[in-house]
């Protein structure tokens, strides 16, 4: 059973998404952790669990690719990691943790 407080903002999402597309309003949709995180294309085994990239939105949020009319990447000039995976270059210490504080780089693991 599902508590009376939550019902109301419990709904199936690919109905409610179709129904604004049909009414022809626009959608955001954000994403993180960047191509190299990709399940598909990022450095495997050192990815997550799904795909990030953003041809991938449509099939999560359920609508085709014909709804997609334009893209806004947005890049950082640096490359973060939770975790541990290779990468070819690494900045460790004060300029790295500069750059953490600066730009509030911490994830779950991280704080």
């Amino acid at each position: 059973m599902i508590y009376d407080g939550v019902k109301k903002y419990l709904s199936d999402t690919q109905v409610e998404l179709y129904e604004a597309y049909s009414q022809k309003k626009s959608f955001l949709f954000e994403g993180a952790q960047g191509l190299s995180l990709d399940l598909d294309h990022g450095l495997y085994p050192h990815t997550t669990s799904s795909n990030t990239v953003a041809g991938q939105m449509s099939v999560g949020a359920g609508i085709g690719l014909n709804g997609v009319h334009r893209v806004i990447g947005v890049a950082k000039a640096y490359v973060s990691r939770v975790g541990i995976s290779p990468f070819p270059t690494e900045l460790n210490g004060e300029d790295a943790e500069y750059l953490r504080e600066r730009g509030s780089e911490y994830g779950t693991t991280t704080g």
